[in-house]
């Protein structure tokens, strides 16, 4: 009995962690990647346990997973770069004087985000004299994405059709650089989600020059959408230890996560009323 239950636990985790990894091909198993953890674990658990040839397929299985979950989380000590603060302040929050005090604290480079709706509008007002420059895409009454700049804009911003991206040209270091606040919808079996991405990711791609991303993500950061953006943006996946978001305020998540060419170091900042923590990032970017 004992030896089939572990057999089940370790050949079942193997099978999820797999399905995992073919989300290229597949929305539901790119779905399924929010359990790899869970299913590299269960693969550990059970080659410790185990003997033979299963110890070795299920250890090597447990490995790779780990690895893929651990590469996102790995920040560096950056050159000195652009610095920018993510939030998704959640539609019907109106705490806005409290994100507002925070984001001035951090003084970053550039503000991004996500759920700007009728009834937060007023943080890019409350924002404005020290990030003037506002490029805002609203889909909906509760849902936009904006781009706040303290330097002004080098050339025309750009919107994706869906509630997806917006994109705005800056100047940095003597090149210009696109800086793009993210909000995916939520992926399979969403059907907007999975009509959406695509979209996403080709407009990334299509930008003319070197992408600094961040914002809401609705996915894993070792997913194939999340790292199909940051291959459209010609960067790397970053975000913090600490999960961003809680779903069914019981299972934790880092969905909120930077893209950005030469990765990024990310701290993590206070809900403020928002069922997501906002997220602060030193953009490493080459001397």
């Amino acid at each position: 009995m004992m030896r089939g239950l572990l057999r089940l636990l370790g050949w079942g985790s193997a099978a999820l962690l797999l399905l995992g990894f073919v989300g290229r091909w597949s929305p539901a198993a790119d779905s399924l990647s929010i359990l790899r953890p869970y299913a590299a674990l269960g693969c550990a658990a059970a080659s410790v346990l185990m003997a033979g040839r299963s110890r070795i397929v299920l250890a090597a299985l447990a490995a790779a997973g780990a690895a893929t979950i651990v590469l996102p989380f790995l920040g560096q000590a950056p050159v000195p770069g652009p610095t920018l603060y993510s939030k998704n302040l959640l539609a019907g929050n109106t705490a806005m004087e409290g994100v507002a005090a925070d984001i001035l604290a951090a003084d970053p480079d550039f503000v991004l985000l996500q759920e700007v709706g009728d009834a937060n509008l007023q943080i890019i007002d409350l924002l404005a004299e020290r990030w003037s420059h506002a490029h805002l895409c609203r889909n909906s009454a509760w849902s936009g994405v904006a781009v706040l700049s303290k330097a002004p804009f080098a050339g025309e911003t750009a919107c994706t059709e869906r509630r997806a991206v917006a994109a705005a040209p800056v100047s940095w270091k003597g090149e210009t650089v696109w800086i793009a606040a993210l909000h995916i919808p939520w992926p399979w079996p969403n059907d907007y989600g999975v009509r959406t991405e695509p979209e996403a990711i080709a407009f990334l791609a299509a930008l003319p020059g070197p992408v600094i991303a961040a914002g809401d993500v609705n996915q894993m950061p070792w997913s194939h959408r999340a790292r199909a953006l940051a291959r459209a943006a010609d960067g790397r996946v970053r975000t913090t230890w600490r999960p961003t978001f809680w779903l069914k305020r019981t299972v934790p998540l880092p969905i909120d996560m930077v893209m950005a060419p030469h990765g990024a170091e990310v701290l993590r900042r206070p809900k403020l009323g928002s069922d997501h923590h906002g997220l602060l990032a030193r953009v490493a970017w080459p001397g």
